[in-house]
């Protein structure tokens, strides 16, 4: 059996079977890296939630901190894989960021 998938490094062992993994199967750095990245973007969704729902303004705080430590987290996740490759960004043309500003009012943009 050959292994086509790129993200699975060459000693992947591959075993057969009825349920059993093939190498084919397996998660590699990418996968890895990218399911972290998109746990990290939900645990984000979830304390914003928390903080929004938050019954005591301590509480409030408290879930405001740790959200502003799983942002850096998420960065620096969102960095390497950026620096890989893996997560390529198109920088914002001048032109489109002007549009965008011209749908609203100074008083918004400046606000």
């Amino acid at each position: 059996m050959t292994n086509t998938n790129a993200g699975v490094g060459a000693n992947a062992a591959t075993t057969t079977g009825a349920g059993s993994n093939t190498s084919s199967d397996k998660m590699g750095e990418k996968e890895y890296v990218t399911d972290l990245l998109n746990s990290e973007k939900l645990l984000c969704s979830t304390y914003n939630t928390a903080i929004i729902e938050a019954a005591t303004p301590q509480i409030r705080e408290d879930f405001k901190s740790v959200l502003m430590d799983q942002f850096d987290v998420q960065n620096t996740i969102f960095m390497a894989m950026n620096e890989k490759g893996w997560y390529p960004v198109d920088p914002a043309q001048q032109n489109k960021i002007q549009q965008a500003k011209d749908q609203y009012p100074s008083s918004v943009l400046n606000a």
